[in-house]
């Protein structure tokens, strides 16, 4: 799947998504509004993109809407949240306010947008002409302004038979983006060196990968184009050649480009070749030089503020990420870039961005500097695992065999006030001989009831000698075929919401003799189902859930490999009282809405319940929830009122 497209699950019931991404068709009824965004977000930069209006509506709004925005069947503009231009009648609405800005459009036209993140304005134009006299190139005539962070490409119709088109790519454009502004999709060219935020003798090569150095010797640096304010990264510099008077590190947004080493002024945070730190040119003692084919690792905690840095492989200072343990710097602020600077002529820095270039894994919990936690909050690229724990003796621990990986659990001797949480379907078995004070929970993401039975007293009933395991299957029945059973089971996500469809996304290990069969089931269900076995006879088993599949991909790397299936599935469920555990964090969302993030997932709640912590009390709209042994989360958001 593109990242740069409407996305699958951020739009209503009404809207089909079809042209591999790229169209919108209103179906199902008239007068119903449908909503739909794009999966990639925008943080920072100049972009342009075109809504081709194949069929329009007498509603049909295009527009974008910020990370607060919400989902519903009201049309853009008529919230806080999200900013459109209305074709037909030429006026722009937001907070439910209108103005007039444009002539009115119909099918055939060509709706060009251009955002300006950096300066927060947007403009709207009709077969390439900019709309009230618009202009983006010099800023001004904008329909609006005041924008900042992480806006989405949305549109809106009314009417049942509207279709429109994205264009998204340089290729498909009808109109030239106005100058200075790029490509919607030149995006996926975010995690690179940036030829703009580089000094005069810097040559920016390999599609954006590496800098070098031109000229005679003299200091030179340069900045990568992405920015980021909060999370978890790792990337890695390979010193292609140089590491004489050399620095890595991190940047804010103030940084100047300059000819000073990283981590000279305030606005930097450095680790020199000659094994010092440097921020606001003050050098301490840190770690080992560094020089031509090290490897340097830089993890960086934009959320708390802190930077870890490795050569080859092993942390300095003794950093430890993972742990939050002796970070080489704290207090970092700021829209964080990474950052290079090179000295000697024939000098050259190589970035590793994503997760499939890296030599050595990141640290748990930390993303691949190419990473997008949205867009792979929705379809992750490989969050799989597998986890052997030979359990000799484990007292007073949480171990949870849940949705997203291959887990095997043996105890020799005593499992103590060990809580099992058994997950939504893969590969899991737990074997012990001797336990106490056990508890176990049968966890299902998006069935109401498991078949009828009582799964939870049965496990109990037999807990001194169940062996869990957990399958999936492709079914073949829609396309003439039998079945199939999927093997190497690692990782899963879902996002739950109530009577839209639920996303969910099994990963599995690649394995090249499945992809025939995975092909040829592509009207098929994703089902998981887990069952358990006592002395090797399989005593009971149950489906756990279904979704009807929607696509899948491989993803191969360096370090891992993999395929990921994605479906869908739309249900509603009765309300329950629920209280909220484990809560890491609470947010109060622009539009007044609460939500909160926990630690662990809680695979009894269901959106449509009331959920309670401390003095809160609300319904939940939307559960997201990621999980691997490293890095697991449930968010859980207010639904709109």
């Amino acid at each position: 799947m593109s990242f740069f497209q409407w996305h699958p699950t951020y739009k209503t019931q009404y809207w089909t998504i079809t042209n591999g991404g790229l169209t919108l068709e209103h179906h199902l009824t008239a007068y119903a509004g449908a909503n739909a965004l794009a999966l990639a977000k925008i943080d920072f930069g100049k972009w342009y993109w075109e809504i081709v209006l194949n069929v329009v509506s007498t509603q049909t709004i295009i527009g974008v809407v910020s990370p607060s925005y919400a989902i519903t069947e009201q049309p853009l503009g008529y919230d806080s949240q999200s900013w459109g231009l209305n074709v037909s009648s030429g006026l722009i609405y937001n907070s439910n306010s209108s103005s007039a800005y444009g002539p009115s459009s119909t099918n055939g036209d060509v709706i060009g947008i251009a955002l300006d993140m950096d300066a927060g304005k947007i403009w709207f134009s009709k077969n390439g002409t900019w709309m009230n006299s618009g202009d983006p190139a010099a800023g001004t005539g904008e329909a609006f302004s005041g924008f900042a962070g992480g806006f989405r490409p949305a549109a809106y119709s009314q009417d049942l038979g509207a279709i429109l088109d994205a264009h998204f790519d340089n290729a498909d454009f009808d109109y030239s983006p106005p100058s200075g502004f790029k490509a919607f999709e030149d995006m996926n060219a975010l995690n690179m060196w940036s030829a703009s935020r580089c000094s005069a003798k810097a040559l920016v090569t390999n599609n954006g990968l590496t800098f070098d150095r031109t000229g005679t010797n003299g200091v030179t640096t340069c900045a990568g184009t992405r920015q980021v304010s909060d999370a978890k990264w790792y990337w890695e510099i390979e010193i292609v050649a140089g590491g004489i008077a050399d620095s890595v590190g991190v940047i804010n947004e103030q940084w100047p480009v300059q000819t000073q080493q990283i981590g000279y002024d305030a606005y930097g945070w450095g680790y020199l070749s000659t094994g010092q730190s440097d921020h606001a040119n003050v050098k301490s003692s840190f770690g080992d030089s560094w020089t031509t084919g090290d490897i340097i690792g830089i993890a960086l905690d934009a959320t708390n503020g802190r930077a870890w840095f490795s050569k080859n492989g092993v942390w300095q200072g003794s950093g430890d990420p993972a742990n939050d343990l002796n970070p080489a710097f704290t207090g970092i602020t700021g829209l964080l870039s990474l950052a290079g600077q090179s000295y000697y002529s024939t000098a050259e820095q190589a970035g590793k961005f994503s997760e499939a270039s890296l030599t050595y894994t990141p640290p748990t919990g930390f993303y691949a500097w190419d990473y997008d936690p949205d867009f792979n909050e929705v379809e992750p690229s490989t969050i799989g695992f597998s986890a052997f724990v030979d359990a000799f003796n484990l007292s007073d621990m949480g171990i949870s065999v849940g949705i997203g990986f291959s887990a095997e659990i043996h105890g020799s001797v005593a499992v103590r006030n060990v809580g099992f949480t058994a997950g939504i379907g893969f590969s899991a078995t737990v074997e012990y001989r001797k336990s106490f004070d056990r508890s176990f929970a049968a966890m299902i993401a998006f069935s109401d009831d498991i078949g009828g039975t009582d799964f939870t007293r049965w496990l109990k009933a037999n807990a001194d000698h169940v062996v869990y395991r957990y399958f999936a299957r492709l079914t073949g029945g829609p396309d003439g075929l039998a079945d199939h059973q999927l093997s190497g089971l690692k990782s899963l996500q879902f996002r739950m919401r109530n009577g839209e469809p639920s996303y969910l996304s099994v990963v599995l290990k690649y394995d090249p003799t499945e992809a025939e069969a995975i092909v040829a089931r592509q009207n098929g269900q994703i089902v998981v189902e887990m069952s358990g076995f006592i002395g090797g006879v399989e005593s009971l088993r149950e489906e756990l859930l279904r979704a009807k599949y929607y696509s899948h991909r491989y993803d191969r790397g360096g370090l891992s490999q993999s395929t990921t299936l994605v479906g869908y599935d739309t249900r509603e469920y009765p309300s329950n009282r629920v209280a909220l555990e484990n809560v890491t964090r609470e947010t109060l969302l622009a539009d007044g809405r609460m939500q909160f993030r926990c630690a662990n997932p809680d695979f009894y709640l269901r959106p449509g319940d009331v959920a309670t912590y401390g003095p809160h009390e609300i319904t939940v709209g939307t559960i997201t929830c990621i999980i691997s042994p490293d890095f697991q989360y449930m968010e859980v958001a207010e639904a709109q009122a």
